[in-house]
């Protein structure tokens, strides 16, 4: 975001220097959707819950099922969301789970995995990362 705000610098620098209204117009607009952007983006990182269900125990070779669920609780859509799940190298090969999606209104989605308990001991799942974009990929 920096190089997005250098860059209406150097352009209200070049429209002021130059006395082009129009420039103006168009480095006014693009604040706009930036200040837009940031705000939807906010207010749907504050709405996402996200919930992790699976059996807590399991004996050495069962398979655990498990399942994430993301819901979206605002009433905004979101055009971009990535969800990377981390799992214990001992439990899953490859050792993450991600997906990327693109959400409606008060909608939820699903992602199932399978943990292979192959050694025994005590394993925490986790973390889960999720990142959000907006519809102009500029926040």
């Amino acid at each position: 975001m920096p190089n997005l705000m250098v860059f209406l610098l150097g352009v209200i620098a070049l429209a002021a220097f130059f006395r082009f209204d129009f420039i103006f117009y168009v480095v006014y607009i693009f604040f706009f959707v930036y200040l837009l952007s940031r705000a939807w983006i906010d207010a749907v990182l504050k709405r996402i819950v996200c919930e992790r269900t699976y059996e807590g125990r399991a004996l050495n070779g069962e398979k655990v099922p498990v399942t994430l669920t993301v819901t979206n609780r605002s009433w905004l859509p979101i055009p971009y969301l990535r969800v990377h799940e981390s799992v214990p190298a001992r439990l899953k090969t490859p050792n993450f789970e991600r997906a990327i999606l693109s959400m409606s209104p008060r909608s939820s989605a699903t992602m199932h995995y399978e943990l292979d308990c192959r050694h025994r001991g005590l394993y925490l799942l986790g973390p889960m990362t999720i990142e959000a974009g907006d519809l102009f990929g500029i926040y």
